[in-house]
C-alpha cells in the first residue's frame, strides 16, 4: 500500500513539474509596445462595430474569456508568445533599416489582420474544446472578425502576385484543418495539420514580408520560422496538458509518442469507468514517467525554435531571433522521473 501511494506520488510530483514548465520572458521595446497596443486596439474598434445593443456585452465577454481584468490594462493576447506578432514588428524594422520603408497603411492592415487572426484562433479553439459556449454573441462576433480580417488581407494581398489565392488557400485549410477529425498516424502527421491550423496567423506576415521586401523568397524564409516556432509552442501546451488531453481522449503529440498499448489505455479514458478508468491512468502515467518521452518532446520543442531563430537570423533579422532564443532559455534543464522507480 505505500509503495503504491508513494508511485502515485512520484507520478504527481513528476507531472506537476511539467505543468509548471513554460518558454522564457522576451522583453519588448517601447516601439514593440506600440505595436502590441494596436493589435488590442483592433479589439475594441471590432467591438464599436457592433449594433450599440451587445457592445458592452461584447466587450464583457471578451474581457472575461481573455483574462482582461476591469480597470487594468486592455491586454486581450496575453496568453500568446510574442513572435506571432512582433514578427510584424521586426519585418517593418529590417526593411526599413535597409531603406524600403513599408506604407504606413501596409503596415496598419498586417498589424489588424493579425489581431483578429490570434482572436480567431483563440475563439474557435475554445469553442471546439467546449471551454465557451456557441452563442448568439460568439457568432457575431466570430462573423463580424472575419470580416473585419477578410477586409485587411484584402488590402495586404492588393499588388501581391498570387496573394489573393494565397489568402484562399490558407484561410480554407485552417478551417479544414480545424473541422479535421481523422486520426492522425504519426507526430509528423500532427505537425503538418496544426501547420495548417496556424493558416491565418500566417498570412499577414507572408503578405507584409512579400509586399515590403518585393522577394518571395524572403517571405518564404520567414513563414519556414514562424511555421518552427509555431510547432514548437503547440508541443509545449500538449506536454502541459498531458493529463486533461489524457482524461478526454485528445489525440495529442504525447498520445502520438506513446506505443501503440499504451495509445490503447489512454483511448479507454473515454469510457471507462471508476477503478479500471483510474488503473488504465495509472499505468499510462507510469508508462511516461519512466520513458524519456517527454524531454524527447521538449528537445524537439527546443530544436523548432532554434531552427526559427536560425532562419531569422540567416535573412538579418536578429531581433527576432534573439526572441526566438529566448523563448527555449528555461527548457535547458532536463526534467527526469525515470530514476524515482529505482
Amino acid at each position: 500500500m505505500r509503495e503504491a501511494v508513494a508511485r502515485t506520488n512520484t507520478i504527481e510530483n513528476f507531472l506537476s513539474q511539467w505543468e509548471k514548465i513554460d518558454l522564457g520572458p522576451i522583453i519588448l521595446s517601447a516601439q514593440e509596445r506600440i505595436f502590441y497596443r494596436r493589435l488590442n486596439q483592433r479589439v475594441l474598434a471590432l467591438c464599436r462595430s457592433l449594433p450599440p445593443s451587445i457592445q458592452t456585452d461584447s466587450l464583457l465577454f471578451l474581457m472575461e474569456y481573455l483574462g482582461v481584468v476591469p480597470g487594468g490594462p486592455l491586454d486581450f493576447f496575453a496568453h500568446y508568445y510574442a513572435p506571432i506578432w512582433s514578427s510584424l514588428y521586426w519585418l517593418n524594422f529590417h526593411l526599413t533599416t535597409g531603406g524600403a520603408p513599408s506604407a504606413h497603411r501596409t503596415v496598419l492592415a498586417a498589424l489588424n489582420s493579425q489581431s483578429m487572426a490570434m482572436l480567431i484562433h483563440s475563439l474557435d479553439d475554445h469553442l471546439q474544446d467546449g471551454q465557451i459556449p456557441s452563442s448568439p454573441l460568439t457568432v457575431r462576433l466570430r462573423r463580424k472578425a472575419w470580416a473585419f480580417m477578410g477586409a485587411d488581407f484584402k488590402r495586404l494581398a492588393f499588388g501581391v502576385p498570387g496573394g489573393d489565392r494565397m489568402v484562399h488557400d490558407y484561410t480554407e485549410g485552417y478551417t479544414e484543418s480545424i473541422l479535421d477529425d481523422s486520426k492522425m498516424a504519426s507526430l509528423e502527421d500532427y505537425c503538418r495539420r496544426f501547420e495548417r491550423q496556424m493558416g491565418i496567423g500566417l498570412i499577414a506576415p507572408v503578405l507584409f514580408a512579400t509586399k515590403s521586401s518585393g522577394s518571395r523568397d524572403f517571405a518564404d524564409a520567414m513563414e519556414k520560422a514562424l511555421r518552427h516556432f509555431g510547432t514548437a509552442w503547440r508541443l509545449l501546451d500538449d506536454i502541459k496538458d498531458v493529463v486533461t488531453d489524457m482524461e478526454c481522449g485528445a489525440h495529442s503529440s504525447v498520445y502520438l509518442s506513446l506505443p501503440r498499448e499504451a495509445r490503447g489505455l489512454w483511448d479507454s479514458m473515454k469510457t471507462d469507468l471508476g477503478s479500471t478508468r483510474k488503473r488504465n491512468k495509472r499505468i499510462v502515467l507510469t508508462r511516461i514517467v519512466e520513458s524519456s518521452l517527454m524531454n524527447g518532446l521538449k528537445e524537439r520543442v527546443c530544436h523548432e525554435l532554434e531552427l526559427a531563430a536560425s532562419i531569422a537570423e540567416a535573412h538579418g533579422i536578429s531581433g527576432l531571433a534573439a526572441e526566438f532564443r529566448s523563448l527555449s532559455t528555461p527548457l535547458e534543464t532536463e526534467i527526469s522521473g525515470h530514476e524515482m522507480f529505482h
